[in-house]
């Protein structure tokens, strides 16, 4: 697919290079990136793959996406390599990977179910104090959980990790995180993420994308979505009790 037509109706600059430049597919790990791909430089607490610029043109990436600017001796190296920047590649990234799947939002079709009773279940639960609760809680390590979900499931976890991505509720107070929770040499490893929700209280304080975070909470098995580049993921998911921010 051309360029072009994945940058359609987007709001972006042009700093070096041709639109009608071809892609062969989208990445954000600079270790995946092959021939002709678009790679999405992401800005993290840890790490700003920017920095991975060279690397990924040098493995024959045809066009980066960046979110600030280059070193003008990075652009000098990288006379073939076509270079967009947007306000945020983090939202570029979503509608640049719908695009190139052909929009499929577009052909769904939406059903509303609505009624007084049967959606929500509720269940009384022993009474457990806020420090007995974590005091239950322990570390696995995220491969073991990954492998063999179900066998986790109704145990109590505690996890220490980067904020990937924040889903806010249309109603209700339960929000929605992706947590990568193994950290390496170069920060949060991107791979080894939990699916996390939790019920915030009211007048609590908002998380946000590159938090660090520590949650407490229970095993719920495994969580299927569809990513933004069209494929099945299956992730370990945990209902939190307690979310705290790491100052």
């Amino acid at each position: 697919m051309l360029l072009k037509q994945l940058l359609k109706n987007l709001d972006y600059t042009l700093v070096q290079g041709c639109l009608n430049t071809e892609v062969t597919d989208i990445y954000y790990d600079s270790r995946k990136v092959t021939p002709g791909g678009l790679f999405v430089c992401i800005v993290g607490t840890q790490r700003d793959s920017h920095d991975y610029a060279a690397d990924v043109a040098a493995k024959g990436a045809a066009v980066l996406a960046i979110q600030h600017d280059l070193p003008a001796e990075v652009l000098a190296a990288l006379p073939d390599v076509t270079v967009v920047k947007f306000e945020s590649t983090r939202y570029a990234m979503a509608l640049l990977s719908t695009a190139y799947f052909g929009r499929p939002a577009l052909e769904m079709t939406m059903v509303g179910v609505t009624g007084t009773k049967g959606k929500t279940t509720t269940k009384a639960e022993p009474t457990t104090s806020k420090k007995q609760f974590k005091d239950s809680c322990k570390t696995y390590t995220y491969k073991d959980v990954a492998r063999d979900p179900d066998k986790y499931k109704g145990k109590n976890m505690k996890y220490t990790g980067e904020v990937l991505q924040v889903i806010e509720p249309t109603w209700g107070d339960t929000v929605e995180y992706r947590i990568a929770v193994t950290k390496g040499d170069y920060g949060y490893d991107y791979d080894s993420v939990i699916y996390v929700t939790y019920a915030r209280a009211e007048g609590e304080s908002r998380i946000l994308e590159n938090d660090i975070v520590t949650f407490y909470g229970t095993c719920d098995g495994i969580y299927f979505y569809t990513s933004a580049l069209g494929g099945k993921v299956t992730i370990p998911k945990v209902e939190a009790k307690y979310l705290e921010l790491k100052k």
